[in-house]
């Protein structure tokens, strides 16, 4: 997950997708930390670590079948910001967590290596609301998540329900 400012910190993405038509379909996914984000200073260090949780509408640009494909989704989301000030001496450091909004567009690449697995290259792109400000030492160091951008890759294990 990158944000501008901050060293990128790595991310679990987990998502589930349903596709009762052809190309159209619905997603939910949950991104959770395992490496936080990082901002440093002279003054001290600012860890973020996000969460986000997404539920939105899927549509195939390709063919389901093809052995490449090309997937598009747009998301309504929330994000979990906790974020962890570890300060030099003569600072106090602070800890603070807050809820966003954060809707999102995303792409997926997708790779068929056997009838029910692919590799797939995904890339997202989200805006958080309201507009969470970083302060090191009372002055204003960062924003956050204006844009937040996130890549994933990874394997997809696919099921046919209720087919033939």
């Amino acid at each position: 997950l990158y944000s501008t400012d901050f060293r990128p910190g790595a991310h679990v993405l987990s998502g589930l997708t349903w596709m009762p038509f052809a190309r159209l379909g619905l997603s939910a996914s949950a991104l959770v930390p395992v490496l936080p984000q990082r901002l440093s200073r002279q003054e001290g260090a600012v860890e973020l670590y996000g969460s986000f949780y997404r539920l939105g509408g899927v549509l195939e640009a390709t063919g389901p079948q093809a052995p490449v494909s090309l997937r598009l989704t747009a998301a309504a989301g929330v994000g979990r910001l906790q974020l962890s000030g570890q300060a030099s001496p003569n600072y106090e450091g602070v800890t603070e967590s807050r809820w966003v909004a954060c809707p999102s567009l995303g792409v997926t690449a997708r790779f068929a290596l056997a009838p029910h697995l692919r590799l797939f290259v995904d890339g997202n792109g989200s805006i958080a609301f309201p507009k969470t400000v970083v302060r090191v030492a009372g002055r204003e160091a960062t924003e956050w998540g204006r844009p937040a951008l996130s890549a994933a890759l990874g394997l997809e294990l696919s099921a046919s329900v209720g087919q033939q």
